[in-house]
């Protein structure tokens, strides 16, 4: 535990001084209030999450709570009122300490009528140095004169070498200058993160499981979707009645009718299946297809909407990868039939659509939803349960889903392929991370490697004229960087910025070591990149290859006020 400790008496003494200046009345009518006892730290007892902890004091009257945090080493403060409440007894989160690094901090009391009161006592903490199982992080570009101003959370994934134990996932804060002030360790996987209105954070955990943690890393709540079974279900799990969840789960605005939308799936035996991508049309089977479902539940794991996507999207439209097993394992029975050592043979299932994300459209309080194996955004009309348009390549869509695709308007213009994380601007427009998979829709063969790029793509949609206009990109054949997996855009409020999630990347098409970047670029003609964080292993043997889904800038640590 990092040591807490008061300082000398010489110290508390000028604290005193301090203080008794600071006792000065808003109010000549009123005494200035008092700490009851001397304040404490209590460092966060979970050590997946060091880097916080509990201000514990008492006053003689209702006061709020105001943290001032000083770096010892270079007198860096910042001061954040850390109770807004009035109260006489205060156990208030105490937030942004960097990892290894010294910290002094003074507690004031403030009454309702603004008068002030220093406590005696400051208090230390010395933060620790972040795990020994940490992703490793460079900055490579920080320009704070021109960056959104916060903090950027991010999670990150380890895999390695067969010889290499997988590392642990993370969820991490770092501030402008890339240093650690906030992060959650845990043992099993973290896809995605959203700060709740309670400022708690939800991910989603594997596919069947979603999490809600505090900033201290205690467990508040866990949903686990159980219709497959409950062998591996956490203790105390909230069940929900869904095969799985998947990718996206985030919070629903106040009066929405239920209170998180995520995605499911099901699996369904769908006939006229083709047996090849570039080949429709021949080999035709009848094939077990996993389809997503978006679907709204309630805190208590209530169910109260389901729209399947093979209700809405043509269930035999096969794009490339639609073919791939990436649901068997999830669908294989476990008592189902073994091979001759004695492996579990898993079920042969068709990841047909690979839904990603949902995003609500505040204007019309409708979903925009990604299909990555689809090639398409869609929007979804919650009231009617219908498709209202699609953005991407007309290529492969029959009746009448063919009346639904957007008609593209004006030049430079590309389709979206195998994209993540649809986010609307303050424009209104969509703006997608376009991961630029192959740039090809079957019976047409894939672009390989060495010429794939990916985007930070902005479109325009005319939802009444049904076109779509590209306004906005960063990334091109002639700029060329490349995530064949992952990845996101998130349009920031202040300076129109654009923070981008590199996040699935390989070191060479030869060299298959994963690693991944976050950086911040200028919404202009021409991008500037003012923000540049790395996560890359460079051990000269047995690297990790990292991972990062998703990443957004938050206005502080602390949960909204």
């Amino acid at each position: 535990m990092p040591p807490i400790r008061f300082r000398s008496a010489l110290a508390s003494l000028a604290c005193l001084a301090l203080a008794a200046c600071d006792r000065g009345p808003a109010n000549a009518d009123h005494t200035a209030p008092r700490f009851v006892s001397a304040p404490t730290f209590e460092p966060s007892p979970d050590p997946a999450a060091p880097l916080g902890g509990t201000i514990v004091a008492e006053t003689d009257e209702p006061t709020r709570l105001e943290l001032t945090v000083v770096e010892r080493d270079s007198d860096e403060r910042r001061t954040h009122v850390i109770a807004r409440e009035l109260a006489t007894k205060h156990s208030a989160l105490a937030l942004h300490f960097a990892a290894g690094v010294k910290h002094t901090l003074s507690l004031t009391a403030i009454d309702a009528a603004g008068n002030r009161t220093r406590a005696e006592q400051e208090l230390t903490f010395d933060a620790p140095p972040v795990s020994a199982k940490f992703p490793p992080l460079k900055l490579t570009v920080s320009d704070p004169e021109r960056m959104e101003p916060g903090i950027t959370l991010l999670n990150a994934r380890g895999s390695g070498p067969p010889a290499v134990p997988p590392s642990d996932a993370f969820l991490i804060m770092v501030d402008e200058r890339g240093r650690v002030i906030w992060y959650f360790q845990s043992s099993r996987d973290i896809v995605s993160a959203r700060r709740l209105r309670n400022g708690n954070l939800l991910y989603v955990c594997g596919r069947k499981t979603a999490v809600e943690i505090d900033m201290l890393g205690r467990t508040v709540q866990t949903w686990f979707a159980s219709r497959l079974g409950v062998e591996d279900e956490p203790e105390g799990a909230t069940r929900v009645d869904l095969d799985t969840l998947h990718h996206e789960i985030y919070e629903l605005p106040a009066g929405f009718g239920a209170d998180f939308v995520a995605l499911s799936t099901e699996l369904r035996e769908v006939d006229g299946w083709p047996g090849e991508e570039w080949r429709q049309g021949t080999r035709e089977r009848t094939a077990k297809v996993a389809g997503d479902i978006v679907v709204e539940f309630d805190r208590d794991g209530t169910v109260v909407r389901r729209f399947p996507l093979l209700d809405l999207l043509d269930p035999r439209r096969v794009n490339h990868d639609s073919l791939e097993d990436f649901w068997s394992a999830t669908y294989t029975p476990k008592d189902g039939p073994k091979g001759a050592s004695g492996e579990l043979l898993l079920l042969d299932t068709e990841d047909w659509a690979h839904a990603n994300a949902v995003l609500i459209d505040r204007r019309d309080s409708n979903y925009v939803v990604s299909c990555r194996n689809q090639d398409v955004l869609f929007k979804l009309d919650r009231t009617t349960g219908k498709v209202r348009w699609l953005c991407g390549s007309p290529i492969g869509w029959r009746e009448p889903w063919n009346d639904l695709v957007l008609t593209p308007k004006g030049r430079p213009f590309e389709w979206n392929y195998h994209q993540h994380t649809p986010r609307f601007t303050r424009d209104g427009n969509l703006i997608v991370f376009d991961n630029g998979n192959g740039r090809a829709i079957p019976p047409f063969l894939e672009l390989r490697d060495p010429v794939r790029y990916s985007r930070a793509v902005e479109f325009k949609i005319d939802e009444q004229a049904r076109t779509v206009e590209q306004v906005w990109s960063y990334g091109s054949s002639s700029q060329p960087w490349y995530s064949f997996f992952l990845g996101g855009v998130e349009p920031l409020p202040k300076t129109g910025n654009v923070l981008v999630t590199d996040g699935g990347k390989q070191i060479s098409p030869t060299i298959r070591q994963g690693f991944a970047r976050v950086f911040e670029v200028t919404h202009t003609a021409s991008p500037e990149i003012v923000f540049e964080l790395v996560i890359r292993d460079d051990a000269p043997f047995d690297a990790l290859s990292w991972s990062v889904y998703r990443s957004e800038r938050l206005p502080s640590v602390y949960p909204p006020e």
